[in-house]
């Protein structure tokens, strides 16, 4: 994957919130909610790559 589409990102961060928001609820979650917030904050200050893009589409 070489160019990741606007339309991506917004898949993808709404994949991660639909996951961070799952996490939130189970007592164990604190640990994929850390990183979740981590991966949404890296997006927010202006990272696109593809690693990035890849670790939230990841997330179950």
């Amino acid at each position: 994957m070489s160019t990741i589409t606007q339309e991506q990102w917004d898949q993808a961060i709404e994949h991660a919130e639909y996951y961070r928001e799952l996490y939130k609820e189970i007592p164990t979650g604190i640990f994929g909610l850390h990183f979740l917030n981590i991966m949404i904050q890296r997006y927010e200050s202006g990272e696109r790559t593809v690693e990035l893009y890849e670790d939230m589409m990841d997330v179950e």
